[in-house]
């Protein structure tokens, strides 16, 4: 990790290609703290989530893409660790989904209604993903 600072508690590294291009770690945690106000003004606040780091990675995918598969985020239990692609920190509150519901949210199975209210937060469109109807 090129920087590292906090957003909300949460321990933020942020890639050197991420801040190469004039970004900073703080402007990273700013965006992502308004995305995580969104999800805990619905939602119910994940209090664990403050022991996790969250990685911004630059120009490659997170760990477990497989080709023909992008992943714009990933969580990983083992490690506490949530990798987001740096163009895709709308993902956050998907991820922390999957934080508050453990890791049996891996197939995300019943996620129709969060994926309503992304929808309905224009945070993200992912129905079709989620296995929903739109």
């Amino acid at each position: 990790m090129a920087e590292w600072c906090s957003f909300e508690g949460i321990r933020l590294g942020v890639e050197p290609g991420v801040v190469t291009g004039g970004t900073t770690c703080d402007r990273v945690a700013g965006i992502l703290g308004e995305y995580l106000q969104a999800y805990e003004s619905d939602w119910s606040g994940v209090a664990e989530l403050r022991t996790w780091t969250v990685r911004v990675v630059a120009e490659r995918p997170t760990q477990g893409a497989q080709p023909g598969k992008f992943f714009a985020g990933e969580t990983f239990w083992d490690s506490r660790v949530i990798d987001l692609y740096q163009g895709s920190l709308s993902v956050l509150p998907h991820e922390v989904h999957h934080v508050a519901l453990g890791p049996p949210s891996a197939d995300h199975d019943g996620w129709c209604s969060f994926g309503d209210w992304e929808a309905r937060e224009g945070i993200l469109q992912e129905l079709t993903y989620l296995g929903c109807s739109e």
